[in-house]
């Protein structure tokens, strides 16, 4: 299988995020850009992530995060950073 072409299928939301987060810390924060420079990424990206079918499309991307509240993401985003700040430190 082609792990850039795993459109139609189930992905973790947790690998969905963090793939998110990736892409927009390096400039691919626009959908199209996030697909390509994310499949650049694959074999490092499977080193610490799930990825059960591949690297998810850019659709994909794109509709999963179109159903969460911004809201909520936000609260969440901001309690996560700090503790993982701390979790480096040590």
């Amino acid at each position: 299988m082609n792990p850039c072409a795993a459109r139609t299928r189930l992905h973790t939301l947790e690998d969905n995020l963090l793939i998110a987060i990736l892409d927009v810390i390096c400039g691919a924060d626009r959908g199209p850009a996030v697909e390509p420079f994310t499949c650049r990424k694959h074999a490092w990206l499977e080193t610490f992530l799930e990825l059960p079918n591949g690297i998810p499309s850019h659709d994909h991307f794109g509709h999963g995060f179109a159903r969460l509240d911004p809201a909520q993401l936000k609260v969440c985003f901001t309690r996560w950073v700090p503790s993982l700040a701390a979790t480096l430190r040590n």
